[in-house]
């Protein structure tokens, strides 16, 4: 995961952080080129105003010092280092800390033996330090003096002096830390919590959270108010592309900073980031972006956009955020309002917002002559793109899917139409369980979507058919207590997945994001023996519905953006395990070729996946081979009916159909009050 990057604390010794900045303005971002012959940069650190660098080459490990016109000056370092690295049989030099041109610490891994080893070399002499067992990472030197990570039987961080001697050990709760200021500076990654201890007493001065907190941003700790200060937002800059891990920050000040980061792209890097109160005169044209929730793939679009047009700003704005008080309706109000007084942002990720209408209200700008020529030129999966057109007409399209699927028993399959047809079984059969015991509410979550019958053309709801889908969804919930804690959807998918496998319920719906999600699944109905597979009813839920705005300024621009997120060379990036699969027809294409066989490398990895105790889904003898691979492609690819999504919508429904499920409200009543209340919000 990246590392929440705090200027105060990642600085070195001779830094000081300015307590404050101008709120114009922004950051210049540069690459700088590493040594040509570098394979892996093992530290960096800023010592006598200047960036260093130790970095691993094939045969040796160098010292650089990167110089005012950016390139690096190779310095001598002990020839008692190399020798340590070059006989490491069974071992590995996994940290190492510059103290001084003669004096280095090394921290070596004996995998043979299970043992860690601080070595501290002083030119030609080494000092071999065993530690007690436990996993020690993230070596440090602060005033001449050692750090380690320790995570045994409770995390610490262990203070050693040259001679090897244990100094202290201070108990923590966190993931990283840095010392500064005479203060062990601790961050709870998990509690999105910074604790600030006394670095001679050991003692807590000082815990600061934040909820929402951006583990990409670069922060620093107003200590007047006694909070986090945002120097530099991730969304402005690379560091909020989702295909970056932060390895390391120097702060030279509050204004420039030096990243060591890696790419899954470019392989590892350093940036450098400097403010420039006239960064805006810079551009020639500055576009935003809104998005409902946060959305790696098109973040990555963006950025590789920008990265060809230095000279065009994009602003990303993420509406909702479950750590705020405003709520998602209120969000997607407020996205209206701005839309429909003809401001609001350039391009719309329209996923979770009400598609028809912005399309019935004129908001969005036809695309048909972006999308159009690549379906015909066959670029991109045209059963997936022509639910899209509307009169000729495209106003967006979703640059990735995720096909819905249904697994179950092979005579509910030879009979399945869609819900009525599992309620149908389900009233036949009261003594089984169709499905895995849901709440109806959570069943409305899973099912609403692909459902799309209870919406007339305009989006409003159908009366008749809503009422037969709140009544299968009573039939086919459940509440039983099965003793799993569910969670996260994946949970819940791998709980149904498993009730399947042992053949405890007859269905389960779940949309397939990637292939992970494939081989619990394949793995479920094999072990179940008289199970299989099918798409549902044709249904895909489109994923990153990207739009224009009817009134943007920067039309162009905004379509160049779109080529790029539907391009070969987008769309073959596996950004997320969970990313849904391309809509680029010929990098789809490559996956339908079967291929030999990796010897089951998936569950080398993952042996089994458990949410109950007396259940697994066993994936070394029942994931999917490459064939069944090629085959869920093939059968993918003909999906042509996509989901409709509108969580306002959704949450009304379940809202007002609480009485009818309890058995306070009959259905009439039930649906009357549902669409009336969808009716004023449609308008709105």
């Amino acid at each position: 995961t990246n590392s929440l990057m705090l200027v105060a604390c990642n600085s070195g010794d001779n830094t000081k952080i300015e307590s404050e900045k101008e709120e114009k303005g922004g950051y210049i971002e540069e690459d700088i080129s590493l040594p040509s012959e570098i394979n892996f940069i093992e530290n960096i650190f800023y010592k006598e105003n200047k960036i260093h660098i130790i970095g691993k080459t094939t045969d040796s490990i160098k010292i650089y010092t990167l110089e005012e016109n950016n390139n690096f000056l190779e310095k001598n370092m002990p020839e008692a280092i190399n020798e340590i690295f070059k006989n490491v049989s069974n071992k590995m030099v996994s940290d190492i800390a510059y103290i001084d041109d003669n004096t280095y610490a090394l921290l070596v891994v004996d995998y043979e033996n299970s043992t860690t080893v601080l070595n501290i070399i002083q030119g030609s002499e080494i000092k071999e330090i065993p530690l007690e067992i436990g996993n020690y990472t993230d070596l440090k030197v602060h005033n001449n003096e050692i750090y380690l990570y320790s995570l045994g039987e409770k995390i610490s961080i262990n203070r050693y002096n040259l001679n090897g001697d244990l100094i202290k050990a201070y108990d923590i709760n966190g993931n990283k830390y840095n010392i500064a200021n005479n203060e062990l500076i601790v961050l709870d990654i998990d509690k999105k919590s910074l604790v600030i201890y006394d670095l001679e007493t050991g003692e807590e001065k000082n815990n600061i959270a934040k909820e929402d907190l951006d583990f990409n941003d670069i922060l620093t700790i107003d200590n007047e108010e006694n909070t986090f200060k945002k120097l530099v937002d991730a969304n402005s800059v690379s560091l909020g592309m989702p295909t970056i891990f932060i390895d390391d920050i120097i702060a030279i000040n509050d204004k420039e900073y030096y990243v060591s980061l890696t790419s899954s792209a470019e392989g590892r890097k350093l940036v450098k980031y400097k403010y420039d109160e006239n960064f805006k005169d810079n551009f020639k044209a500055e576009i935003n972006v809104y998005m409902l929730e946060d959305n790696d793939f098109i973040k990555q679009a963006i950025f590789d956009y920008k990265k060809a047009n230095k000279d065009v700003s994009v602003n990303i704005q993420v509406g909702y955020d479950e750590n705020k008080a405003i709520t998602k309706e209120d969000d997607i109000k407020n996205l209206n309002t701005e839309i429909l007084s003809g401001k609001g942002p350039d391009i719309v990720i329209l996923d979770g917002l009400n598609v028809d209408s912005y399309i019935e209200k004129g908001v969005l700008l036809d695309i048909s002559d972006v999308i159009l020529p690549l379906v015909d030129s066959g670029e991109i999966l045209e059963n997936v793109i022509n639910p899209f057109i509307k009169d000729g007409k495209i106003y967006t399209v979703p640059t990735r899917f995720a096909p819905s699927i249904i697994l179950a028993d092979n005579d509910v399959l030879n009979n399945y139409t869609g819900l009525d047809s599992l309620a149908k079984i389900q009233e036949e059969n009261k003594e089984k369980m169709i499905f895995y015991p849901t709440k109806p509410e959570k069943l409305i979550e899973k099912t609403f979507e692909i459902n799309t019958q209870i919406l007339n053309e305009d989006g409003s709801l159908n009366e008749e058919e809503l009422k037969k889908y709140l009544e299968n969804i009573k039939i086919l919930s459940n509440d039983k207590d099965t003793g799993a804690v569910m969670e996260t959807e994946y949970d819940e998918n791998i709980g149904a997945l498993e009730y399947l496998a042992y053949n405890d319920i007859k269905a389960h719906i779940q949309k397939i994001m990637a292939d992970t999600d494939l081989d619990y699944g394949y793995a479920s109905i094999k072990m179940n023996k008289n199970a299989s597979y099918m798409v549902n009813n044709g249904y895909f839920k489109p994923l990153n519905m990207i739009g224009i705005n009817a009134k943007s300024e920067h039309i162009d621009i905004a379509k160049d953006i779109i080529k790029i997120a539907l391009s070969e060379q987008m769309q073959k990036t596996n950004i997320l395990t969970e990313g849904g699969f391309t809509v680029n027809k010929k990098v789809f294409d490559s996956f339908k070729v079967l291929e030999e066989e990796d010897n089951n490398a998936m569950a080398s990895m993952v042996m089994m996946a458990s949410i109950h105790p007396d259940k697994y889904l066993d994936l070394v003898n029942y994931a999917p081979k490459n064939k069944d691979k090629v085959e869920f492609y093939k059968t993918i690819e003909n999906v042509n009916k996509p989901t409709k999504e509108d969580d306002v919508l959704m949450s009304f429904i379940i809202e007002e159909a609480k009485g009818y499920f309890d058995g306070e409200k009959d259905i009439e009543q039930t649906t009357k009050a549902i669409v009336k209340k969808a009716s004023t919000y449609l308008a709105e």
